[in-house]
């Protein structure tokens, strides 16, 4: 959430289509999507959006808050060595990003 550009004080969502913004968090849990979701629910008020069935993998939730969606959540594979969250960046142009990471001694 992010300050009113009217200095009002309210917060609103930001856009997580814009560029350097994150557009898409994922959980890889040890927990399962449920209890995880559970979790994360009462402390930020996500909402469950849509659950797409895996198979073997379990149940992929797709949670988001104010009808926006933000992310999913599934149980980690057993080679995972422990829980991790994923995020998704987005970018204006992927090669000029990719730059952007080796000047700053990164690499792709």
């Amino acid at each position: 959430m992010a300050p009113d550009s009217a200095g009002g004080g309210e917060m609103r969502a930001l856009d997580p289509q814009t560029p350097g913004r994150f557009s898409w968090n994922e959980l890889y849990s040890s927990l399962g999507d449920k209890a995880a979701f559970d979790f994360y629910s009462t402390q930020f008020g996500w909402e469950t959006m849509h659950e797409m069935p895996m198979g073997e993998m379990g149940t992929y939730r797709i949670f988001g808050a104010d009808g926006v969606q933000m992310g999913g959540m599934m149980r980690k594979p057993d080679e995972m060595p422990m829980s991790a969250w994923g995020f998704y960046i987005n970018v204006e142009a992927i090669d000029a990003a990719t730059e952007r990471v080796k000047a700053g001694g990164g690499r792709s």
